[in-house]
């Protein structure tokens, strides 16, 4: 891959006479009017991605010349074989290109002087065909332009332009097309001078048809296509649309005027009201095409051909494959480059304090410097230790950990920090509570009997152990689609495939329902399964194609169905055993293996008795500092030994809550996703406009059903699948910095966001896929990579300036304070307070009665007070409408519905709670005790010690004595549910 060089820089002759200085500007600066015989000339040209360069004798400038501006993704890859084939320098040029992944890739120039220009422009395809329209100055020059496949070249042009405003500006809209060169030349030039052997002297559509497919794709299919049909009008296909809708035929070949299509669009009632109305250009492009016999290009013409303003089609950004990108050089403070820099193999580069830290760096920074923002300075060492404790374990960090930290003066302090905290145990509980929000994570059915999972614990204990154990990715994919059939001798895979039954159940609808009913809940079951495995994994919302197809992504109905027969033969039932007779031998193994490594655990950690008069390290500390050292190795220990506890428990089988499979029957299409109205016969398949992994898992109608999720799972945990990567990446990004490089973590599809930096996210994707060096799909690499970067360091403080330029931080300019979730905030008052119970694993604990009516279950709940519940709020038992009168009101979820993405709402009601609930009351007096037993009666000690306990730092003067008047009027207590209440406890900086 070529490195961009840096800026070309051009340089005057000195002046010889003030005259000869005049005479130099007039020359080439002050406008030239074009003369009709002249002779056109060369003026500029630029390489787009890569270095300055020489062709055809001509001077080109970089991509970062001056006057030159494209805020499009860099792409690169040297290895194509173009074609037609050219010379050297020319495919250095044309191989690294600018694109966009929104589909629409634009180019300025500016500082251009008033005249006549013609412009060539260099487009290639390094990948699949596209297509796209291309503008010059806002006007299109080039209609449906196809790129052709991979390797295939054009210089389009040349188009004559006048310019009066200083700017030149290039788009190519529709699709994601490579942009390479652009070439300008003063005067007018004609398609018969653009003479590159072998090269399209211009680009035009193939033929009428073609344009019409083209307008019929974008402003009619989305409502008038096979699955819809809207007024019972199909205009993909020939005959369908001569046959007409419900008010006619829509195209007569006899009184062609009469038409209805055309008298729907001259009314201008189609496209309908509050779409754009067809151009003049378009209106008669298609009574032309009436007029000549109403041809299809391609019969059926397919509606998710081309992206369009309201809709993604097969160019859309997410569904392409991962590209390979170059880190943009970002400049020092100095003259090297951290491109320059030595990296090491998790990707980090040797650098200063306040340059970049990693090459994730290289892309935040890239952009701050194009929006002419600055990366804001790093925060201070105890903000930086409280804001990672709580991001990747999820609790406050212990005052002697903060010291710890703060006085540690090895340069990679903050490196250990980091390793440390993400071998601890507490790291998977923190993760696993992100991951079973996404996947809707319930231990009661719902519906009206919403009956105990009393086992579905197991699929919370292994998620857990997934994330501290590192699982690879594509794994975790593959165990919890089809874990049981994958590895049916590995208890902790059959119990991964618990996701699969996680969602609500209509037990009601199943026992005692009609067939209709029960046939009706049937299939809603399948499309809340498709929409959480579609969403989780890929980023797709495939369940809005049950009855027709997608609105807005490239998925047809038919798709949804093929989805739909993978997952066909998943069914809820009675709990099954975990542990197969054939692998108790060797589960027996590891079993004995896992409680070998507990012993050698408490072993390697008990007190030593040193008897030969030598003192130890332990004894040469202080008191406190010997007391804190015994608590971190007591409390590591005691984790260790907890986890493996934890595992082996899952280990041991028993029953589980997963799905009991059964072998489906023939699998149809559903019109309108009506069971009563069964259409084609449909096998298990994939999505055919993902590209990279094969759709076709050549399974037929009658494939067993283990067969089927295999498949699913394959496809799905793909290296070539891009959505996979994508959406993982994304995901940890956003939990790190509030929100995702794409904000709609569980839509990549037209209705979701698109990328603020789509290289660095196609970088991260492909690190995880295949990295350089390490693990592949290992989270906790990439992970590493993100919280050891410049970008995640930053201080949250507002920059005024950055603020009114990028007020939603899309850029990256700060990292953004957090409000910690419901069961975060309850786990770090129960841990200040002393009351934490840091147990993993195993059955949750109840705070809620159950009072049984019949065949229903309800619950009640009740405050949680006394040591039982003071387990991690992740060890809280999850039950659909039992809900925590204080974890609702800091927005935690309701398990029925998947939720990628916490709400943060402020309101009265959180801060009545918060003063009166019970718990705190509660915590608050247990804090108080603690902070007797740690400070005394002294009052300043006693809020120093609250202060290193709640907030990780000492307090101000001006607080100690603000908290002695409080302490001394209201009580020790009182004043712990004041710190509760503070922003600072309740937010992360």
């Amino acid at each position: 891959m070529r490195k961009p060089c840096s800026v070309m820089t051009r340089r005057r002759p000195a002046p010889i006479a003030a005259v000869s200085v005049c005479v130099l500007f007039c020359m080439t600066v002050m406008p030239r009017p074009a003369i009709a015989d002249e002779k056109p000339e060369f003026y500029r040209a630029i390489n787009l991605n890569g270095p300055a360069l020489v062709i055809d004798d001509h001077s080109w400038e970089a991509g970062d010349a001056r006057g030159v501006f494209c805020d499009d993704a860099a792409f690169e890859n040297q290895s194509v074989r173009l074609a037609p084939i050219t010379d050297d320098t020319r495919s250095r040029m044309i191989r690294s290109s600018r694109w966009s992944p929104s589909g629409k890739a634009r180019v300025r120039l500016a500082d251009v002087p008033t005249g006549t220009y013609s412009v060539y422009l260099y487009v290639w395809e390094d990948n699949d065909p596209q297509t796209f329209d291309i503008q010059l100055a806002g006007k299109q020059v080039v209609k449906a332009y196809k790129s052709g496949k991979g390797g295939h070249w054009d210089r389009l042009g040349p188009w004559v332009i006048d310019v009066a405003d200083g700017t030149i500006e290039l788009a190519a809209v529709g699709g994601h097309a490579n942009l390479s060169g652009i070439e300008i030349w003063r005067g007018r030039l004609t398609h018969k001078d653009n003479t590159l052997p072998g090269v399209a002297t211009v680009a035009t559509s193939r033929n009428r048809e073609t344009d019409v497919a083209l307008v019929l794709a974008r402003n009619c299919l989305e409502c008038h296509n096979a699955s819809d049909r809207k007024g019972g009008l199909d205009l993909t296909r020939r005959e369908q649309a001569l046959i007409g809708g419900d008010s006619g035929q829509a195209i007569q070949l006899v009184d062609r005027e009469n038409s209805l299509l055309l008298k729907r669009i001259d009314a201008g009632e189609m496209p309908p009201k509050g779409r754009d109305k067809l151009s003049a250009d378009d209106r008669k492009l298609l009574r032309d095409w009436v007029n000549n016999g109403a041809i299809w290009a391609d019969d059926p013409i397919d509606p998710f051909l081309y992206t369009s303003d309201r809709r993604a089609g097969y160019n859309w950004w997410s569904l392409q494959p991962l590209r390979v990108v170059e880190p943009p050089p970002v400049v020092r403070s100095g003259t090297r480059e951290s491109s320059d820099l030595p990296a090491t193999s998790d990707g980090s580069l040797t650098t200063s304090a306040t340059g970049p830290r990693n090459i994730i760096d290289n892309f935040i920074l890239h952009r701050l410097k194009k929006a002419g923002l600055q990366s804001s300075p790093e925060a201070d060492k105890r903000t930086l230790i409280r804001r990672l404790s709580f991001d990747l374990i999820g609790l406050p960090p212990t005052p002697d950990e903060v010291e710890g930290f703060v006085n540690d003066r090895d340069p990679r302090a903050y490196e250990k920090l980091v390793d440390r905290l993400l071998d601890s145990p507490h790291y998977g509980e923190r993760w696993a509570r992100h991951w079973l929000d996404i996947v809707r994570f319930g231990e009661s059915q719902g519906f009206e009997r919403n009956k105990l999972r009393p086992s579905l614990w197991k699929y919370r204990d292994f998620v857990v152990e997934a994330f501290n154990s590192d699982l690879p990715y594509d794994d975790f994919i593959r165990w919890q689609i089809a874990g049981d059939v994958l590895h049916p001798e590995n208890p902790l895979a059959v119990i991964a495939s618990g996701f699969l039954t996680s969602g609500p159940y209509d037990l009601t609808a199943y026992t005692t329902g009609t067939p209709d009913m029960r046939a009706f809940a049937r299939e809603e079951e399948l499309e809340g399964l498709v929409g959480a495995v579609g969403q989780t994994f890929l980023g797709l919302t495939i369940n809005c194609s049950r009855c027709h197809d997608h609105k807005f992504d490239p998925i047809t109905q038919r798709e949804f169905y093929q989805v739909s027969a993978a997952l066909g033969g998943t069914y809820h039932g009675d709990e099954r055993e975990s542990l197969a007779d054939s692998a108790k031998p060797a589960v027996e193994r590891r079993i004995s293996a896992l409680e070998a490594e507990v012993e050698g655990i408490r072993s390697r950690h008990a007190p030593r008795d040193e008897s030969n008069g030598e003192k130890t390290s332990s004894e040469k500390m202080t008191s406190n500092e010997r007391s804190a050292h015994h608590a971190e190795r007591d409390g590591y220990v005691q984790a260790q030994v907890s986890r493996r506890e934890a595992v082996i428990r899952l280990l041991r089988g028993g029953p589980v809550h997963t799905s009991v499979p059964k072998q489906p029957g023939t699998w149809r299409v559903l019109a309108r996703g009506d069971f009563k109205q069964p259409g084609e016969v449909v096998v298990p398949r994939g999505i055919s406009a993902v590209t990279g992994a094969t759709a076709d898992w050549k399974l037929v109608d009658n494939a067993p059903e283990a067969n089927r999720r295999k498949a699913l799972a394959e496809w799905i945990a793909d290296s070539n699948n891009p959505l996979t990567p994508r959406v993982i990446v994304n995901r940890l990004w956003g939990y790190h910095f509030g929100e995702g490089l794409v904000r709609t973590t569980s839509d990549f599809g037209f209705q979701g966001g698109l990328p603020s930096h789509p290289e660095l996210l196609d970088w991260l994707a492909s690190q995880l896929v295949r990295p350089a060096d390490g693990p592949a799909w290992s989270l906790k690499r990439i992970q590493r990579l993100i919280v050891t970067s410049a970008a995640y360091r930053q201080s949250s403080r507002t920059a005024p300036k950055a603020a009114e330029v990028d007020a939603d931080n899309r850029l990256v300019w700060k990292r953004p304070s957090q409000r910690l979730e419901a069961e975060t905030f309850r786990d770090a008052v129960l841990a200040v307070s002393g009351d934490l119970d840091l147990k993993l694993g195993g059955p949750g604990f109840r705070d809620f009665k159950i009072s049984s009516a019949g065949n229903n279950e309800t619950y009640t709940v009740f405050d949680a007070i006394g040591p039982e519940f003071n387990r991690r709020s992740l060890y809280r038992t999850w039950v659909r409408a039992g809900t925590s009168p204080l974890l609702d009101t800091l927005d935690c979820p309701d398990p029925s519905v998947p939720t990628p993405r916490r709400s943060v709402t402020s309101t009265p009601l959180q801060a009545l709670s918060l003063l009166n609930d019970a718990v705190i009351e509660h915590s608050a007096a247990r804090f108080a005790e603690r902070l007797r037993r740690d400070a005394g009666d002294d009052t300043t000690a006693q809020a120093r010690r609250a202060y290193a306990l709640a907030f990780a730092r000492q307090p101000t003067p001006e607080e100690i004595t603000s908290g002695q008047r409080f302490i001394a009027e209201h009580g020790l207590a009182q004043y712990c549910v004041v710190l509760f209440n503070a922003s600072e406890f309740l937010f992360v900086d």
